[in-house]
């Protein structure tokens, strides 16, 4: 049998423990074996294998420390012993085996015998708790049938007490309706004897009083006088006149007047729903301003009237979301503030900005004499990755960032074709190629060309770079050079540790975006965010499969117009 030293062990002077790097005691070595530290030749036995990379010695090591000893060890037959002990108890199991078998079936039998006798109990009580069942049923019928002649006997008895009481009262009802009409005859005696004469010497009848109201009325003058508490007149438009109160319509008020109330209020309503609720302010009888509320609009208006007829409204509020409407430009003091229709006189101010993400043509905003053109071409596509196998990795290179630029135009912009260039497609998945970015132009004074895509990644079992692909700087043919930049190379791709450790390619940042970024798991690869970016290389870690790169993003042209 061959002697065991596969790495290496540390060892401690005056310790009994063994630490192994690299090593499998468990299967390869056994207690008894002898364990020879190669350094001073000495020889220990081993006690006890604790687990792979450790085990004890039979005495403490009395050689000098070593944190990376080289060591044998020798395998023994220590074990045969042992091994015969064994064989030995297992036969005597197997002697015992037929016995074991005889009293296990005497077991069952007695076990079925007793199982019989408790099924025949079992049965009896079922029986008997039937026989039970019936009589507790029988005695609960003659039980409600008593209880129901109680509740009939009570019952008579609550209907007898009830109908004494009703008999008192109906009694006592009865005297009391003989007092009451003695009373009512004695009372209409009375009256009787007052209607048709007198009373102590006083005439209380009926004929009596209607004279005396008769001559009262005669008496009376119409209208009734103020002094008198009447109004003096015969109609409601007099009273109000005689009493110096406002007329119900079309009132004209002289002299000074106010409402003197704590929290007073004034409401002038439209009845209507549909016309106007409105205050007229008026100088010597002739309107010049007016406070209108429209009822069909919700707005709230300050009229303006000129020679008491209504020239305009200066002044409109929207009740539905309090926007306050000029109808002319306002004056602070002496200084009229700019607004839209005194703007185009300032010279070198920005009027607008038109964006193109798509070809086309552009076309000035009116007033437009000098424009700076940002362009950039269409990023380009990460490299895609093939399959792996165990113990490989592949990564692709990210695609580059398109070329850009600013430029000043003072002549020569008007009705150039603008051509934006599309973002580089990803290749199909595998070692493939990603594709390139197009071309922004300005007409012929501006060329920007699209971003290299990123070389595709072949799988690769140990240590490897990717390299990004090259950038290609812009043209730019007239006009004043503010900034031209070639596009931005993306960072290689990296396999450290194959099959573990790798990242792919991130793609080129520019101007307007920045790149995908690089991904260290198997996946496709990344798209970038803004305009004319590089998209990431895909990742394939061990055993997986082929992946696509990150597509590139596309370019844009923008024009900011001046004045």
């Amino acid at each position: 049998m061959a002697w065991y030293a596969t790495g290496t062990v540390a060892v401690t002077n005056g310790s009994n423990v063994v630490i192994g790097t690299g090593t499998q005691f468990i299967t390869n070595i056994k207690s008894g074996d002898i364990f020879i530290a190669l350094d001073n030749g000495l020889l220990y036995e081993v006690d006890q294998i604790v687990s792979a990379t450790q085990l004890t010695l039979k005495r403490e090591y009395a050689g000098v420390t070593n944190a990376s000893a080289v060591y044998e060890i020798v395998p023994t037959t220590s074990n045969l012993k042992t091994l015969a002990q064994q064989v030995t108890d297992l036969i005597a199991i197997y002697q015992e085996i037929p016995q074991s078998a005889t009293d296990a079936q005497a077991a069952a039998a007695a076990a079925q015998g007793y199982r019989d006798t408790a099924k025949t109990y079992q049965d009896n009580a079922a029986a008997s708790a039937s026989t039970a069942s019936g009589a507790a049923t029988t005695a609960q019928g003659y039980r409600d049938t008593t209880k129901t002649y109680q509740d009939n006997a009570s019952a008579s008895a609550s209907a007898a007490a009830t109908s004494k009481t009703g008999a008192d009262t109906a009694k006592s009802g009865a005297d009391s309706s003989k007092t009451a009409a003695a009373a009512s005859a004695t009372l209409a005696g009375n009256w009787a004897a007052q209607a048709s004469g007198t009373v102590d010497g006083t005439n209380y009848s009926a004929k009596y009083y209607a004279l005396q109201a008769q001559q009262y009325a005669a008496s009376i003058t119409l209208p009734i006088p103020i002094t008198s508490g009447g109004t003096g007149a015969t109609s409601a438009a007099a009273a109000l006149a005689n009493l110096g109160a406002a007329p119900l319509g079309g009132a004209t008020f002289t002299g000074a007047s106010g409402l003197n109330y704590a929290s007073a209020s004034w409401a002038i309503s439209d009845s209507s729903g549909t016309g106007q609720a409105k205050v007229l302010l008026r100088s010597g009888g002739t309107s010049v301003w007016g406070l209108n509320s429209i009822s069909t609009s919700g707005l709230f208006r300050l009229d303006r009237y000129v020679s008491g007829t209504f020239a305009d409204s200066p002044l409109t509020v929207a009740n539905a979301t309090g926007v306050v409407t000029l109808s002319q430009r306002p004056v602070f003091g002496t200084a009229t503030p700019w607004d839209s229709a005194n703007l185009p006189s300032v010279a070198g101010r920005l009027l607008n900005i038109q964006v193109f993400t798509s070809s086309g043509t552009y076309t000035p905003t009116a007033g437009t004499t000098k424009v700076i053109v940002k362009a950039v071409g269409g990023g380009g596509a990460g490299g895609s990755t093939a399959a792996t196998g165990a113990g490989q990795s592949a990564v692709g290179a990210g695609g580059s960032s398109a070329g850009y630029a600013e430029v000043l135009l003072t002549a020569g912009f008007s009705g150039v074709a603008v051509t934006v260039g599309a973002g580089g497609t990803s290749a199909a998945a595998g070692a493939n190629t990603g594709n390139a970015g197009g071309t922004t132009s300005f007409g012929t004074i501006i060329s920007c060309p699209g971003g290299s895509g990123g070389a595709g990644g072949n799988p690769s079992a140990s240590a490897a770079v990717n390299p990004s692909a090259g950038v290609v700087a812009p043209t730019i043919s007239s006009g004043t050079v503010i900034n031209a930049l070639a596009g931005q190379p993306a960072p290689n791709a990296l396999v450290l540790v194959a099959g573990a450790v790798a990242i792919s390619g991130y793609g080129g940042s520019g101007p307007l975006g920045i790149g995908g970024q690089g991904r260290q798991t198997t996946g496709a690869g990344i798209v970038g965010t803004g305009y004319g970016v590089g998209g990431a290389g895909a990742t394939t870690s061990a055993s997986g499969a082929a992946q696509v790169g990150g597509a590139g993003r596309q370019g844009v042209l923008i024009v900011y117009e001046f004045a």
